[in-house]
Formats: C-alpha cells, sequence, structure tokens
C-alpha cells in the first residue's frame, strides 16, 4: 500500500512536472501590436526606468495583445534618424527631446525658449495645456500621434571646464556643447558663446577632447553620463527647460483602435507624472553627490543674462508666430 501510494505520488507530482515543462514549452501567442520604441538616455534614467513599467502595464492591460519593446541609448540611431524612422513607420514609438521635433514643426522649438519658466512645474503644465495642445495637432498633421503629458528631465545647468558662469560675461568666447536646435545655438550665441551642435552620445567625448569646454543638461543627466569626469564646474542658471515627448507613426496609433488607444494613452500620462516626479526628486538629491564627485558648485546672476535677450526673444516670437508666442506669454508673462 505504501508503495502504491508513493506511486501515485510520484505520478500526481510528475504529471504536474511534466504539465509545467509542456506549459513552459508552449509558444506564448504573438501579440497583435509589436511596436519599438527609441530614446536616447541611459538605462539608469528614471524616464527608461519608467517606460519600461509603462511597456509592461500596457502588455498587462491588453492581454499580451500589445508589446512595446524599448531601446535605451540611442540604440536605433539618434533622434533625427529614429523620427525619419517613425516617419516610414519602421520605428513606432519616441520618446526625444521636444527640439528634436523642429525639422518636422518649427514652431515645437517654443518650449526651448531661454529663461522663459520660473518653477518645476510651470512648463509641465504649459505643455499640458492650450500651447501644448496646438503643438500635438500640428504635429498630428505632419503624421505624429504625440501623447498629453511631457516627460520632463528639469531645467538645463551649464558645465565648463574652464571657470564658473556668474554672470552674462562669463560665457563670452565659450565653446559650449548644444543640441542641433536652431534656438538653443542662438541663445548662447546671444549671450557671446560660440555654441557647437553635438549629438548626446558625444558630448563626453567632445568634451573629453577639448573640442568644447562646456555644456549644459539636467543634473541628472550630467550624472547619468558622468560628466563630472570632465568638467569642473556646475553653474546653476535654470536657463532652459528639458522637455521631452513622446510621439508615435500616426498610423500605428490609429491602427490600435479605440479598444486599446485609452489602455496606451492612460499609461502614457500615468507614467510620464511619475517619471516627473522621479526626476524632481532626484535632481534634488544629486548636488551633494556631484560635489563629492569634484564638481564645483555657484548660483548664476540670470538677471544679467535675460538682460541682453531683448534681440533673441524678439526674433524667436517672429520666427514662430504670434499663436503660439501668444500662448507661452499668457502662462508665464512677458518676454523681452
Amino acid at each position: 500500500m505504501q508503495r502504491k501510494m508513493k506511486r501515485s505520488r510520484w505520478l500526481i507530482e510528475g504529471a504536474g512536472t511534466l504539465g509545467a515543462i509542456n506549459a513552459v514549452r508552449a509558444p506564448a501567442p504573438a501579440a497583435d501590436f509589436s511596436y519599438k520604441l527609441a530614446h536616447g538616455l541611459p538605462v539608469d534614467n528614471p524616464i527608461h526606468v519608467r517606460l519600461i513599467q509603462m511597456a509592461n502595464a500596457v502588455k498587462a492591460e491588453t492581454n499580451g495583445r500589445v508589446e512595446i519593446h524599448i531601446f535605451p541609448n540611442g540604440q536605433l540611431g539618434s533622434l533625427v534618424s529614429v523620427l525619419e524612422q517613425i516617419r516610414l513607420g519602421s520605428i513606432q514609438l519616441v520618446v526625444g527631446g521636444d527640439s528634436a521635433y523642429t525639422g518636422l514643426l518649427p514652431v515645437y522649438a517654443i518650449d526651448n525658449i531661454g529663461f522663459a519658466f520660473s518653477s518645476w512645474q510651470q512648463p509641465i503644465d504649459v505643455m499640458g495645456g492650450r500651447l501644448g495642445s496646438y503643438l500635438r495637432r500640428e504635429l498630428l498633421a505632419k503624421g505624429f500621434f504625440a501623447f498629453d503629458r511631457a516627460w520632463s528631465t528639469g531645467f538645463t545647468e551649464v558645465t565648463t571646464s574652464t571657470k564658473p558662469i556668474k554672470t552674462a560675461d562669463d560665457f563670452v568666447g565659450v565653446k559650449i556643447r548644444v543640441p542641433a536646435s536652431a534656438i538653443v545655438v542662438e541663445l548662447f550665441k546671444t549671450l557671446g558663446a560660440q555654441p557647437v551642435a553635438l549629438d548626446g552620445g558625444a558630448i563626453y567625448t567632445g568634451l573629453q577632447t577639448r573640442l568644447v569646454d562646456a555644456q549644459e543638461n539636467s543634473v541628472s543627466i550630467i550624472e547619468s553620463y558622468r560628466l563630472y569626469e570632465v568638467q569642473s564646474y556646475l553653474s546653476l542658471t535654470n536657463h532652459r527647460w528639458g522637455g521631452l515627448t513622446m510621439a508615435m507613426n500616426g498610423d500605428a496609433w490609429n491602427a490600435l483602435g479605440p479598444d486599446i488607444q485609452p489602455v496606451v494613452r492612460r499609461n502614457a500620462i500615468k507614467y510620464a507624472n511619475l517619471s516627473n516626479n522621479d526626476t524632481r526628486l532626484l535632481n534634488d538629491s544629486l548636488a551633494d553627490k556631484l560635489r563629492r564627485q569634484g564638481l564645483a558648485f555657484n548660483s548664476a546672476d540670470t538677471g544679467t543674462m535675460r538682460a541682453r535677450l531683448g534681440p533673441y526673444y524678439a526674433r524667436w516670437k517672429k520666427e514662430l508666430g504670434s499663436t503660439a508666442w501668444d500662448m507661452l506669454e499668457a502662462s508665464v508673462g512677458k518676454l523681452g
């Protein structure tokens, strides 16, 4: 009897084990939609972490019908290249700095205007309000569906290897890396610097080889790119907001249909909000760490900088158009 019981137990347990093996080996049903999402940030950045969580949530809530595969660190190419691939449909989604969209829609540069915003939340609210809605409608006409909530890396600061930036005069002659955005390039030209446009992946090498002396990025990007290894000073200028937009090939968005679109949209907003809070807390916590890593901090007299930007604001109001400019000034006050 005991032998039979043992054998019976083995058969039951063995059947369970074989069933588990078969379950593991059985191919999972293919997703109805398998999409690629590209971005240029490192894997330890809060935006990447929350994008992974967003993709997992979308997959779970659609019962596996939608899979979003995340490609960080510019693995699929520069943002300009990725946007072209999205237009063609070979990549479906991107989270990219707003300056990258100006090749499609020049007015999208407006949230990169220098010294426009005065608090962490203000630009997020502006891009979630009338101005953001206007920009998204314009982008949709170009074949790109943009999601409602901005992703933020925070305000950009200036790091240098030669001297701290304390007043506008300290910018004169400084070779500074900037993104390939005319509105950012002209900001630093107006301040007397010599801006050099480099892709994000080239920042460290550009600083290391002294192609440039300085760069501008948020504190979290400065830390994650290890720029403290090739820079000496960090000047708190808060001169530009680092906003990113999640955009999607319009046909790929339409293909999801009305049953899936709300799931993707809701999770995009949820995880953008979580990421923005993560980044704010991270930026606040990194100052001491960066000091220990060798960066000398100083506060900048931004009043001396804004005082020189009258021609800059006048030019960009004309360039971007009064419709978007008036919406911006309605939220942030008069510029120039």
